[in-house]
């Protein structure tokens, strides 16, 4: 019987976690901004994507290019109220084209997003992606 329990427990457990994650990443967050509390929400990099209303091409750097150097660099980012690129965070990728994702990403912008008639913050994701063409 006690070998039987187990699978069980694990089971609610991993949907226990899911459910956590699902909520977490679907209903709005809140920051705090001159002691006023505001919402913030997740929305996927994809989505976020459409909503681009201003971008900066990465410059590809020369040390990377000579040496073959491709990848795609993922960052974090919160979207400020009035869509512009909040703090940036690395999540991965190649070092040698983190810096070049970096300075480009800093420069976009973004539609605001609207929530309930409010501008409010976006939790995301960026892809960066660093491609040679190919001869």
């Amino acid at each position: 019987m006690k070998n039987n329990v187990m699978p069980i427990v694990f089971l609610c457990l991993l949907l226990t976690i899911a459910a956590n994650v699902i909520r977490s990443s679907t209903l709005p967050h809140s920051s705090q901004l001159d002691g006023q509390t505001r919402p913030r929400v997740s929305i996927s990099g994809q989505l976020m994507a459409n909503k681009l209303k201003h971008w900066v091409r990465p410059v590809y750097p020369k040390e990377a290019r000579i040496k073959g150097i491709e990848g795609t660099i993922k960052l974090h980012t919160t979207v400020a109220r009035d869509g512009s690129v909040g703090q940036l965070d690395v999540v991965s990728g190649p070092a040698e084209l983190v810096q070049a994702a970096l300075d480009a990403v800093s420069q976009w912008r973004y539609e605001p997003t609207i929530l309930k008639g409010e501008p409010v913050e976006v939790d995301t994701t960026i892809d960066v992606i660093f491609q040679l063409k190919k001869r």
